[in-house]
This record gives structure tokens, C-alpha cells and sequence, in this order.
């Protein structure tokens, strides 16, 4: 365990902002410190999580770095930390880097052929073609219809008054 506002791992900020939970608590904390009942409470009304996911969460972003915690008694405020941001542009930075590396081999279209070789040494499997759609059979309406029952598709095999129209009488 790391000591208090500390970083103990390291975790990408594409990780930390994909959860939509969290989005909305650095959203909040753009705008000010707030306590973790607050932040409990909005969430709450706005997405409907409850106490234990917002604390998780909160522990998540404390973990990765994105807020500090402040203890006032027995009440905890959320802020986030002043290089938040810094995490996020270095996190795209290295992004960028591969990305510029990468360009050489873009430009000569070696994406395939490696794809290729790596199927042939069994590092790899071509995807599976799509499957072909069922046939659509025209005529007259009913005739020569594909029974989809067997499959669990298509019209039940209950009565039409079992969904509680009818009785059981």
C-alpha cells in the first residue's frame, strides 16, 4: 500500500477515464473540491450507482493518481491532484511516439504481408469469413419458411393466453 497521495502503480489514463463513472467524478472535480458524500450523492442522482461503486472509484482515481484526499474528522474531501492533466499528455505523448515510429512501416503497407507470415509460422489465425445470411425464400406467405423454432428463434411453443391473459383453469 502506498502512503496517502502517493502513486503506488501505474495505470493508464485511458484506463482511468474509460469508465464513465469516473469521467463524471473528474467532471465534478474540475470544478472544486468536493466531499466524498457529495460525490456520492450526485452520482447517484445522475447515473445511479451506489456508495460502494463511487468508493471504489474514488479509491481508483486516488490510486492512479488523478486526486488527492484531504481528512477533515471524519470527513474526506476529493480534489484533483495538480498534475492530473500531466498524466493524460504524457500518456498521449507516448502514443504519439509510436505512432511516428510506426509511420515508415504504414507507408510501405507491410501490415499485411506480416500478417501473412505470422499465419504461416502459427502466430496468428485469418479472421473467420462472415457467415452467410439465411436465405430469404420469396412465394406465397407461410410456404417454405425457415423453422426457426429449434434454434429458439421464431413464435413459441406456448399458447397464446400463457403470458398471464388467460387461466389456468
Amino acid at each position: 500500500m502506498s502512503p496517502r497521495g502517493g502513486r503506488s502503480r501505474r495505470v493508464s489514463p485511458f484506463v482511468v477515464l474509460s469508465d464513465p463513472v469516473r469521467h463524471y467524478i473528474v467532471e465534478l472535480l474540475c470544478q472544486g473540491a468536493a466531499s466524498s458524500g457529495d460525490i456520492a450523492t450526485m452520482v447517484y442522482d445522475n447515473m445511479g450507482k451506489g456508495w460502494s461503486s463511487v468508493s471504489h472509484h474514488l479509491g481508483v482515481l486516488k490510486e492512479s493518481g488523478f486526486t488527492r484526499v484531504l481528512e477533515d474528522g471524519p470527513t474526506r474531501y476529493h480534489f484533483l491532484a495538480d498534475d492530473w492533466l500531466d498524466l493524460v499528455d504524457q500518456a498521449v505523448d507516448e502514443w504519439r511516439t509510436t505512432w511516428r515510429d510506426g509511420q515508415p512501416v504504414r507507408e510501405l503497407g507491410w501490415v499485411q504481408p506480416v500478417h501473412r507470415a505470422r499465419v504461416r509460422s502459427g502466430y496468428a489465425r485469418e479472421p473467420e469469413p462472415p457467415a452467410s445470411p439465411a436465405p430469404v425464400r420469396r412465394g406465397r406467405p407461410g410456404a417454405g419458411r425457415l423453422n426457426l423454432s429449434g434454434r429458439g428463434q421464431g413464435r413459441s411453443h406456448w399458447p397464446r393466453d400463457a403470458d398471464g391473459g388467460g387461466s389456468f383453469d
